[in-house]
């Protein structure tokens, strides 16, 4: 119910800010970042991450700070800004540091590892996969291990490396001990069955995915099941499918800034085009 916790806090945010409380202000944007970010609201995601880190940091609270500047992280990241996403490691880790936070700690690596995956810089975004999945290992924490093997099936699936892209998302299902974990890891392996050739199974995965993501209400979520659903009816010759899929991905992506994302419906329509209307 993210929409609904974010209005009952923007309607109280007023009174929260007339108590000059720096400590519990900070805490209030601390609450605020994450519906932003999961309704793809990145902009704004930033702006009260911004004001939840300089608060939080004041006031001593430095998991608070360190969870806002992750959120940052991944909302630059999102919005197509990769090297902010991965400058922004640093002052992430700095604060898990002062005062340690393991989901924190891990998504800071793992957000850089997507960014390098999007960058094409396949070896780093390697690199800081296998450093996340070190860090989730360390600690026995198979939630975290489960996002860890998540984020190097992407990156693999990426680089064209499907056999670990699968190996890593199988991974990530058999380690999520949640609901929550085992849907985001079954999109990966949607993702890098499609991509290998295996469309009826990768589109069945998606397709009953969609549904549950689109309950959530998880923008992000949503985006990333479309553009994989799509490209997955466009690889087995599913034009008129794709193509619909493909143009609710746009406009979500592109309401959202989501570039990537944007860049990867347009080019898949582009070339269904090609294939459907040659002459045009």
């Amino acid at each position: 119910k993210s929409p609904e916790y974010l209005e009952l806090l923007t309607r109280y945010e007023p009174i929260a800010v007339g108590l000059s409380n720096p400590e519990l202000l900070g805490l209030f944007y601390f609450g605020m970042v994450p519906a932003e970010y999961w309704l793809g609201n990145f902009d704004t995601a930033i702006q009260k991450a911004t004001k939840a880190v300089e608060l939080c940091q004041a006031a001593g609270n430095f998991e608070g700070a360190g969870f806002a500047y992750m959120v940052m992280q991944w909302s630059y990241l999102y919005k197509g800004d990769y090297y902010k996403a991965i400058a922004l490691k640093e002052d992430t880790l700095l604060m898990t540091e002062k005062q340690f936070n393991l989901h924190v700690y891990m998504w800071a690596i793992a957000a850089v590892s997507y960014a390098y995956t999007w960058l094409g810089r396949w070896d780093e975004a390697v690199r800081e996969g296998q450093e996340a999945m070190r860090i989730a290992k360390e600690h026995s924490a198979n939630s975290v291990i489960s996002f860890a093997a998540l984020g190097l099936s992407f990156a693999y699936t990426a680089k064209g490396d499907l056999a670990r892209g699968k190996e890593y998302a199988e991974l990530s299902i058999n380690k999520g001990p949640t609901p929550t974990d085992k849907q985001w890891s079954l999109g990966g392996l949607a993702e890098s069955l499609i991509k290998a050739g295996e469309f009826k199974r990768g589109i069945e995965i998606q397709s009953d995915l969609l549904p549950k993501i689109r309950a959530v209400r998880s923008c992000i979520g949503e985006v990333e099941s479309l553009l994989c659903l799509g490209e997955g009816y466009y690889l087995a010759g599913e034009y008129n499918k794709a193509k619909q899929i493909l143009k609710e991905c746009l406009n979500l992506s592109d309401r959202s800034g989501m570039k990537f994302y944007v860049a990867g419906a347009r080019r898949l329509l582009g070339e269904i085009s090609l294939k459907t209307d040659p002459v045009h």
